[in-house]
């Protein structure tokens, strides 16, 4: 019985590591390659990024912030890099200039989340037929062509009810963000 609850303990631990993986590694993704300019090298420091993160995840305390730790991680994996390469002193960050970097990651990252948010609800308030165009050209990829063939209408018609969809969805996402406060 023991053994069992171990096992169910892990495989709940192993699933929350991978759920905040995957919402944070965008923005750790995006971090990274700030703080290198260099695509290629932020893939290599993620990939030890990653593999520290696994293997010291069975140490971490869930009471801390998990971004935090994971972007800890990376920037002393960056720092690292960094006097690997004996780089010039003047393109090492400070730990200042990096929080910096995280805090303005962290706060694009929260403005982007808050843009779906705001476009999820002004797409559920559409009719039916508008989010049923929407879906048939950005969700199917669907020229407008191709959709006014199924419509007996023409590809300038399509247009105009996207541009006036587009326009509706602007004009949402404004109100909503005045009800937010933002």
């Amino acid at each position: 019985m023991f053994a069992r609850n171990s096992e169910e303990t892990t495989a709940s631990r192993d699933l929350n590591f991978v759920k905040h993986w995957v919402n944070i590694y965008p923005r750790l993704r995006t971090y990274v390659i700030a703080l290198l300019q260099d695509v290629n090298d932020a893939e290599d420091i993620l990939q030890e990024v990653s593999l520290e993160a696994i293997k010291s995840y069975s140490s971490f305390d869930p009471s801390r912030c998990f971004q935090k730790w994971l972007f800890g991680i990376a920037r002393n994996r960056v720092r690292r890099y960094y006097r690997s390469k004996k780089q010039n002193s003047n393109l090492i960050f400070d730990t200042d200039t990096m929080l910096l970097l995280e805090a303005g990651v962290e706060h694009s990252q929260d403005q982007l989340e808050a843009q779906r948010q705001a476009l999820r609800t002004c797409i559920r308030r559409l009719s039916q037929h508008s989010r049923y165009l929407l879906s048939l050209r950005y969700t199917q990829n669907r020229s407008a062509e191709s959709i006014a063939a199924d419509y007996s209408c023409n590809a300038n018609t399509v247009y105009q009810r996207l541009t006036r969809i587009r326009a509706k969805l602007r004009a949402c996402a404004h109100r909503y963000f005045e009800q937010q406060g933002a």
